[in-house]
């Protein structure tokens, strides 16, 4: 179920009451009257099944409330009446199936923003990969992979760029210069570690058994990593960080980001290009399989929408 509050001028509250109460997939709506302060204005608080969401918020900024006053989501873990049990019997779809645009857009954009935060830990995810390069270790580039952000930039790329919001091109910037310093950050971590002798002058990253695998793109880098990306719009729209760690760690975005910044010090030109395709690979089929789930699904669900359904005990409500 899904919580919606509306802060509503109160010249139109009782057109918004009668929207919202004879929705179908409405299980409760309360109204308190004068309540909203700023924005001024009554204050009504609706239940409703989520797979009616989308729905519900489409029609609440057709009435410029989004504008004139407050629309705010809130996700119910746990919700019992008849009505709400009735209401998402009567909604098309399954809850667990809904997207609600409104909260992957709002999410999209805050991902979109470079932050400190943000740098940190692609500078942290990339040092544990460059070490785990240097070592040879399949544990650390695991553990790299996992650290790493570089994943909430290029899914709120993708959602900007299929619903044409404003947030696309930070987040494009965003991912880039991070991925950038991280180059950066790999290629000086690299210079210290042979500086003090740390990395044998001979030493090449071609020469790895464990961790040769981020800098050899093949047709498998690319489907391994648009399976993944399906997953992670999935993952990421229904709030699954299991599933989503599993989607970092299928991808070798950061690793092979750590792998130009060694070869480019240790002078492994060869190498150098073979992991700048991989992450080339990787980032495009990411992108492609992010916006490629969120086209199928929005196609999928619309179409839902317009198959007529009555099941025996449901509202007649519309």
């Amino acid at each position: 179920m899904l919580q919606i509050r509306v802060i509503s001028p109160s010249e139109i509250t009782p057109q918004v009451v009668e929207r919202l109460a004879r929705d179908r997939g409405t299980a409760s709506v309360a109204v308190h009257h004068k309540a909203g302060i700023e924005p001024e204005g009554d204050l009504i608080i609706v239940e409703v099944a989520r797979e009616r969401g989308n729905a519900i918020v489409d029609a609440l900024v057709g009435m410029d409330l989004d504008v004139e006053g407050s629309i705010s989501l809130i996700s119910l873990e746990a919700h019992t009446s008849r009505r709400g049990h009735e209401a998402e019997i009567a909604a098309q779809g399954h809850g667990a199936d809904a997207l609600m645009w409104q909260e992957l857009e709002e999410k999209a954009r805050s991902d979109s923003f470079a932050t400190v935060t943000y740098y940190v830990l692609m500078m942290v995810a990339v040092l544990i990969a460059t070490i785990a390069i240097v070592l040879d270790s399949a544990v650390l580039v695991i553990g790299a992979m996992i650290v790493g952000p570089e994943y909430a930039p290029l899914q709120a790329l993708a959602v900007s760029l299929y619903r044409r919001a404003p947030d696309a091109r930070r987040a494009l910037v965003t991912l880039l210069s991070g991925l950038a310093i991280g180059i950066v950050a790999a290629a000086a971590f690299t210079a210290i570690l042979r500086a003090v002798d740390e990395i044998p002058a001979d030493f090449s990253t071609g020469g790895n058994f464990f961790t040769a695998f981020v800098s050899e793109p093949n047709v498998y880098s690319f489907l391994i990593a648009f399976f993944a990306g399906i997953a992670g719009t999935i993952a990421l729209a229904q709030g699954r960080q299991a599933a989503l760690a599993g989607v970092l760690v299928s991808v070798t975005t950061l690793p092979a980001t750590a792998a130009i910044g060694v070869d480019a010090v240790v002078e492994d030109w060869g190498d150098a290009l073979d992991a700048f395709i991989q992450l080339l690979i990787n980032l495009v089929a990411l992108m492609l399989a992010s916006i490629a789930a969120l086209w199928v699904h929005d196609r999928a669900w619309r179409r839902l929408l317009l198959t007529p359904r009555h099941r025996p005990g449901t509202s007649p409500r519309l």
